[in-house]
């Protein structure tokens, strides 16, 4: 019950965090509210549940690479959530990797820092 509780924090803190980060950084428009709503919900969706299971099968690759590999993944995610749904628009790798940081920081604070 513990987990599901820790999950379904940090869904909800991605689907709050994308809205709020258009607002935050100059290189994230958003394009309407309910697209952006809905880019952060299928974030959530894919840090809840895609993001750990490609952090297992890449874990060779990330310990090669000290975690930069899982980074990147993040960011990966994030570009692949916003050109599936199309709420938000992402002008540069630069801002899609502050925006998984943001992320990422967002869920590990609501998420107790596992």
């Amino acid at each position: 019950m513990r987990r599901f509780k820790r999950r379904s924090l940090a869904f909800f803190a991605c689907v709050v965090a994308l809205p709020t980060l258009c607002s935050l950084l100059p290189g994230i428009e958003l394009i309407d509210m309910s697209g952006a709503i809905a880019s952060g919900a299928v974030v959530g969706l894919a840090y809840v549940v895609l993001r750990p299971l490609i952090r297992l099968v890449s874990f060779p690759l990330g310990c090669l690479t000290f975690g930069l590999f899982h980074f990147a993944l993040d960011v990966a995610l994030l570009y692949a959530c916003e050109a599936y749904v199309g709420g938000v628009a992402i002008a540069g790798i630069a801002d899609g990797a502050i925006a998984a940081l943001f992320i990422n920081a967002i869920a590990a604070i609501v998420g107790g820092f596992r």
